[in-house]
This record gives C-alpha cells, sequence and structure tokens, in this order.
C-alpha cells in the first residue's frame, strides 16, 4: 500500500506545486496582465463595435436632433461622428487603454481595476453603461482562470 501511495505522490505533486505556483499572488497577477487584460480590451471594442449588444442591451439611441449635429461637428474624428459614445474618440481609447493619459491599470493580489481618469466619463457610463460586463465575458475570464490554475 505504501508503494502505491508514494507513486501518487510522486505523481501528483509536481501538479500540485504547478497549481500553488498559479495560483500564487505573483502567478494570479501576470496572469491577470498578460492574458485577462487582453479579454477586457476585446470585450470593450467588441462592446463599441455593438454598441453594448455583446454585453447586455443595447445603448440607448442618441436625440436625432443631436445625432445629425454629431455627424457634422466630429465628421474629422475617428468613426466620423456616426459611432454612439465615440465623438473624439478619446473616451474609446481611454477605456480600451489605447490613450494612457487618462487610463490606469492597477493589478492587485487577485483583482484588476481599469480606472478611466477622464471627468466626464461617470456622466456618460450613468446614461450608457460601459463598466459591467455580460455573463458571457465573465465565464470566458473565469473559466479561462480556471484552467489557468488547473493547468490545462
Amino acid at each position: 500500500m505504501k508503494a502505491q501511495i508514494d507513486i501518487l505522490k510522486d505523481a501528483l505533486t509536481p501538479h500540485l506545486d504547478g497549481m500553488l505556483k498559479r495560483a500564487s499572488s505573483s502567478g494570479i497577477r501576470a496572469y491577470l496582465s498578460r492574458v485577462v487584460y487582453k479579454q477586457y480590451q476585446d470585450a470593450q471594442i467588441e462592446r463599441w463595435n455593438t454598441e453594448n449588444r455583446s454585453e447586455g442591451p443595447r445603448w440607448k439611441r442618441l436625440n436625432p436632433a443631436y445625432e445629425k449635429s454629431k455627424r457634422k461637428r466630429f465628421a474629422k474624428y475617428p468613426y466620423g461622428g456616426t459611432k454612439m459614445l465615440v465623438a473624439t474618440g478619446r473616451l474609446l481609447k481611454s477605456v480600451v487603454g489605447t490613450d494612457r493619459r487618462y487610463h490606469r491599470r492597477v493589478v492587485l493580489h487577485y483583482a484588476m481595476e481599469i480606472l478611466v481618469t477622464l471627468p466626464y466619463a461617470p456622466n456618460v457610463n450613468a446614461e450608457r453603461n460601459f463598466t459591467q460586463f455580460g455573463q458571457r465575458t465573465k465565464r470566458e475570464i473565469l473559466g479561462g482562470l480556471k484552467r489557468h490554475i488547473l493547468g490545462k
């Protein structure tokens, strides 16, 4: 019996050591920075392209008069004033992380926070939410994290 336990122990020890290393705070932080941050960026880009339908209900339509004036005012900016929540492109770039002046990523032991520091971002988010993720995105992120820890 002892020989079988030693064999089992010898087979499990490297696997368990790997799991503990991947689950350590430094292992999780590295995974969050390397993988989850990219998933966040991809989800945000898809959200903007689908006007939030990828994460939940579609954003509320713009006032028709504003929508018309927006096309003229922002014609020379990205998307030419035709994309929801994109006028100059600063908010989108700040949320996605391509404009680091207004974007901060804080990776803690077991969490990652994305801070968008544009002064008007909270008002926009209150009207058309861009900070909550749908169940599909949450499942993808958590599923990947579980596979990472388990070494699969």
